[in-house]
C-alpha cells in the first residue's frame, strides 16, 4: 500500500510505502518480546552497527533535518541472521529480542528496559562516533538477552553461524546506564525514562 498524494492542513506528506506481513507461529509458549525478563541476564547484539545515520530519527529530531541514504540491506545478511535468531529461540536459548531499526541502539536499549521494568548496564567500545554508535539504523541487528550460564555458547554458536555478536552488559537495576570506550554516556532513571516514552504522543500533540 503506497500514498504518493495525501495532504494534511494543505501541506504534503512524505510517501508511506506500508508493507503488511502476517506469520504463523506454531507454538505459542515459544513467543518472545523486546521487554527485559530476568535480573543478571546478559544483553547481546547480534548484527554490525554501521556509520549510517542517513534518514534517521536521530538526524530528524536532534538536527531537523531529512536527508541522507537510508541504511543498506543485505538480504544474504539478514537471511543468515533471522534463521541464527529462530533457531536458538525455538531451543529455548533467548530471553527477549528487539530490532534496531528505528532509533538505532540506544533507543532499542531503553525500549526493552522500560518494557520489562527493568535497567541495564551497557559497555560499548567502538571507534564509530558516538552519535553513529547510538543512533545509526544499520538493518539487520537484533538486541537479546540470554542466561548468563548461556552467554558463551549463545556467542560461539553466532560466531559458528557467520553472525556478528558482540556482548553488551547485563540487565538490572532501575537505571539505563551506558559506557563508551570505559566514559559514561548515558545515565537515566528508569521510570524518568518510560515517562518522557509514555508521553511522547500528548507532548507532541500540544506542541
Amino acid at each position: 500500500n503506497v500514498s504518493f498524494y495525501n495532504e494534511t492542513n494543505g501541506q504534503a506528506i512524505y510517501p508511506t510505502p506500508a508493507i503488511g506481513v502476517v506469520g504463523l507461529l506454531e507454538d505459542v509458549d515459544q513467543h518472545i518480546t523486546q521487554a527485559f525478563q530476568v535480573e543478571g541476564d546478559v544483553i547481546v547484539l547480534l548484527g554490525e552497527t554501521k556509520p549510517e545515520l542517513g534518514g534517521s530519527e536521530y538526524l530528524s529530531l536532534v538536527h531537523q533535518r531529512e536527508t541522507g541514504n537510508p541504511p543498506t540491506l543485505d538480504l544474504a545478511v539478514e537471511a543468515k541472521l533471522q534463521q541464527f535468531l529462530l533457531a536458538e529461540v525455538k531451543a529455548g536459548n533467548v530471553r527477549s529480542a528487539h530490532d534496531c531499526s528505528e532509533g538505532g541502539l540506544a533507543v532499542a536499549l531503553a525500549e526493552s528496559a522500560i518494557s520489562g521494568g527493568l535497567g541495564c548496564q551497557v559497555q560499548l567500545n567502538s571507534s564509530l562516533r558516538e552519535d553513529m554508535l547510538l543512533f545509526s539504523e544499520s538493518q539487520s541487528r537484533v538486541v537479546v538477552t540470554v542466561a548468563a550460564a548461556a552467554a558463551e555458547a549463545f556467542a560461539a554458536a553466532a560466531k559458528k553461524a557467520g553472525v556478528p555478536v558482540q556482548v553488551l552488559g547485563q540487565v538490572g537495576g532501575q537505571k539505563f546506564e551506558l559506557k563508551i570506550n570505559e566514559q559514561p554516556s548515558i545515565n537515566l532513571d528508569l521510570a524518568a525514562a518510560e515517562k518522557a516514552w509514555r508521553e511522547a504522543i500528548p507532548c507532541l500533540m500540544e506542541s
